[in-house]
């Protein structure tokens, strides 16, 4: 088995441009196991004092 990791440069809050980069890293990569970060779709909020939670579940 062939593991790939992704590590796309995102733009936090930005999920329709995130899911166009990690898209675009799914296509070329050559894995079967594709791994990508835990807030691959919306960048941490953790550090965002104006993120509304809410509005990502």
């Amino acid at each position: 088995m062939r593991i790939s990791l992704l590590q796309p440069k995102i733009i936090r809050r930005n999920i329709f441009q995130n899911m166009k980069k990690i898209q675009h890293l799914v296509d070329i990569s050559a894995g079967n196991l594709l791994v990508l970060p835990e807030y691959a779709l919306t960048g941490s909020l953790v550090l965002d004092s104006e993120a509304d939670n809410h509005k990502f579940s």
